[in-house]
């Protein structure tokens, strides 16, 4: 008799797609915080599932029909689970700060290059003006 549905790795929900890459052109804008992730303690329970009810059933001499046996590990898998996710969680949050201030330098940097370009833009058409005074403007172009 199966206790636990035997899926694949590959068949797993949890399983992500590849991401889609995005041309860029900031420095950093390809820097991301990582995704969430499932708490390995329930990739293992779950692995391991079928194993420690038979073991269960076996040891403990009761029978599958029994509704309280697994609750007590259940809840501590649950309770170190929740406590992973908010380990990932603080993770996450802090990678999104620091990513934020990375981004907002990046945009001074970017809009410092910007006023320099436009500057020598404005360079350029003053020298332009003062060669077309002397020599006249170039017809055809």
């Amino acid at each position: 008799m199966k206790l636990a549905n035997n899926k694949k790795k590959s068949d797993m929900p949890y399983k992500m797609e590849p991401l889609v890459p995005i041309p860029s052109y900031a420095p950093h804008d390809t820097l991301t915080a990582k995704g969430y992730e499932i708490p390995s303690v329930l990739i293992k329970f779950e692995e391991n599932f079928e194993l420690r009810c038979r073991e269960i059933i076996k040891n403990g001499k009761l029978d599958q029909y029994n509704k309280g046996y697994m609750d007590g590990l259940i809840c501590c898998i649950e309770k170190q689970a929740l406590a992973e996710l908010e380990v990932q969680r603080a993770a996450h949050n802090q990678r999104m700060a620091d990513l934020s201030r990375l981004r907002a330098g990046d945009r001074i940097k970017a809009e410092e290059k910007l006023r320099q370009v436009e500057k020598e833009i404005q360079t350029v058409k003053e020298e332009l003006e003062k060669i077309e005074a002397v020599y006249g403007t170039v017809k055809g172009e």
